[in-house]
């Protein structure tokens, strides 16, 4: 299971941006300052990494394990099919949304 090729962060970077849009109620359409000022929120949290986990946590992207397990199906990372419990469909979820959030915002 390959997570970290171009293609596969690429689509993570698109799937993030799809929230912070102006379609989600932000005024800007420039995502990476939408997320941005949504972190300052957790200021209080010493690392950007764990700030994206509680976006995460908090319901801002998707929220239902059968949604995250089709999302994770659909980045082609699990070429054998093997079967993953939801928890831990949640957690590679919750790491790969909150690493592209890192890179995105400390480019």
């Amino acid at each position: 299971m390959r997570t970290t090729t171009k293609q596969v962060k690429e689509q993570i970077q698109k799937h993030i941006k799809e929230y912070f849009s102006q379609d989600y109620g932000f005024e800007s359409d420039n995502a990476v300052d939408n997320i941005k000022q949504q972190l300052k929120s957790f200021d209080y949290i010493p690392s950007t990494y764990n700030q994206a986990i509680e976006l995460v946590n908090g319901g801002t992207f998707l929220c239902y394990y059968t949604d995250v397990e089709d999302f994770l199906n659909g980045l082609g990372i699990n070429e054998d099919k093997k079967e993953y419990s939801s928890e831990k469909s949640w957690k590679l979820y919750s790491h790969l949304i909150a690493r592209e959030i890192d890179t995105m915002v400390t480019k």
